[in-house]
């Protein structure tokens, strides 16, 4: 794993409280799923026992199901020797860069940055991360040397991963929605099935005949139309949303135009091939559905749930990997 530009390494807590500083970039290692990366704060404030810093963070936001990190002010304190954000054993490096601030007014204008994105929610493992965010603060332009010099292999899986965790809301919600409007349906409202019954009927495991085929047909046709009423305008939707968000943060110098079109572009594909794959994994669902569950009709309506949802997870991802390979080549 490459250092970051300008990293000096800190070997222990007497090394580091010795030379941090107001305004320190500072970068830990991290491993997750076998996979060794740099997490990168900002020291704000330097105390006798304890600094405060800022960064981007995971948290609990169960209030914004969207948010899987947020800008943070934190107090660590030194006698915190078990703290990821000072573990020196895996490795603790002070960043310092020509361009970072030097004088004043611009530490002052760096401190006033770092506090107008404060609780800020809005972060994308390709393009507003914990490094863009520092970066940010520090010189007014983003930018993440991690993902820039990253491979191709590496960029698909962080697209991938990125197009998992960017519409979580979606993955849940678009099948609560399904199972909703399944259960609303004149087709099976007269079984007087509640929304836990109905979902309780997709794992249910029955025989498999002959007499289903049928059903099956028809419960797929009506599975892939409810899935393609609800995929069409969420997808849309949230993806107008995505977009006006990126261009707001363009505007605002938060992402460079390059960042903001490579995530444009994965985007609107993304969001093209979850509504495709979901459509036709609905279909099949919808079979697989109304074998599995006996009552006619309704297994295939439930199975097709399930298929679109998983469909749209693949796409997206499929998308959204593709996209950003196609763009990463023909901008490099």
């Amino acid at each position: 794993m490459e250092k970051p530009t300008g990293a000096q390494k800190i070997n222990n807590m007497y090394e580091y409280h010795n030379s941090v500083r107001n305004l320190t970039h500072v970068a830990v290692v991290r491993t997750r799923c076998k996979v060794k990366y740099f997490h990168h704060y900002l020291v704000l404030d330097v105390g006798f026992y304890s600094v405060d810093i800022i960064h981007y963070t995971p948290g609990n936001f169960a209030k914004k199901a969207r948010a899987v990190a947020r800008v943070t002010w934190q107090t660590i304190r030194f006698d915190e020797t078990d703290s990821i954000l000072l573990d020196f054993s895996a490795g603790v490096f002070f960043i310092t860069r020509q361009e970072y601030p030097s004088t004043g007014d611009e530490m002052e204008m760096a401190y006033l940055r770092a506090c107008y994105r404060n609780g800020e929610a809005e972060y994308s493992l390709t393009s507003n991360n914990c490094e863009s965010f520092v970066t940010w603060v520090l010189t007014g332009e983003a930018k993440c040397e991690q993902f820039e010099h990253s491979g191709a292999g590496k960029r698909i899986l962080m697209d991938i991963i990125e197009s998992g965790i960017d519409h979580p809301n979606v993955i849940t919600n678009s099948g609560d929605a399904l199972i909703d409007i399944a259960v609303k349906q004149s087709i099976i409202k007269d079984l007087a099935l509640s929304k836990s019954a109905a979902t309780a009927l997709a794992a249910k495991a029955g025989a498999t005949t002959a007499a289903k085929v049928g059903p099956s047909a028809v419960a797929a046709g009506v599975s892939t139309g409810i899935t393609a009423a609800v995929s069409v305008p969420v997808e849309a939707a949230f993806c107008g949303i995505d977009i006006y968000k990126l261009n707001k943060q363009k505007k605002n110098g938060l992402i460079s135009e390059k960042d903001f079109n490579r995530q444009v572009t994965k985007k609107v594909s993304g969001s093209a091939s979850s509504v495709a794959v979901a459509t036709g994994t609905g279909f099949l669902g919808a079979f697989v559905g109304q074998i599995v569950c006996p009552i006619p009709v309704v297994g295939g309506v439930i199975g097709g749930a399930v298929g679109g949802v998983v469909g749209s997870l693949a796409g997206r991802a499929t998308g959204s990997a593709v996209s950003g390979k196609i763009f990463d080549s023909v901008t490099a």
